[in-house]
Formats: C-alpha cells, sequence, structure tokens
C-alpha cells in the first residue's frame, strides 16, 4: 500500500497532509489516524479524483449538502 493521506480546507483552500495509520476495526473498516491531522480540521470526507493542493475549497454544512443532494430536481 502507499502512502496514507488525507485532503482538509484551510483558509479557503486545499491542503494535503501524509498520515501515519493506527489500528483498524475491520468490522466497521474505520481506522485511526494516529499522525498527520489535529483536532478540529475540516477533512474533506468522500473520495474524489482530480483534488488538487491549493485549490479553492468551500465548507458545507454536512446537513445542508445531503438535503440537497437528495432533494427533487
Amino acid at each position: 500500500a502507499g502512502q496514507a493521506y488525507a485532503f482538509t480546507v484551510e483558509g479557503g483552500k486545499l491542503a494535503k497532509h501524509a498520515l501515519k495509520l493506527g489500528l483498524k476495526d475491520e468490522a466497521s473498516g474505520l481506522v485511526e489516524v494516529a499522525q498527520g491531522l489535529d483536532g478540529g480540521m475540516a477533512v474533506v470526507r468522500i473520495r474524489m479524483n482530480g483534488l488538487k493542493v491549493g485549490a479553492p475549497a468551500v465548507l458545507r454544512d454536512a446537513t445542508v449538502a445531503a438535503k440537497a443532494a437528495s432533494a427533487p430536481v
């Protein structure tokens, strides 16, 4: 496996952080992030292709985004 990383939103732009992973719960698929992120960081939670460090990013409230995604068109 390659280097684990996460994208965060900092100052309205994307940043990329190398991660050191810890314990993994095989049943749930959850993994502990042992190093690389600080508490309170805004982490991009969905897998997306084409993210680039420094690209503009806007934070959305997760409940508002979920309602918008499920609204009829």
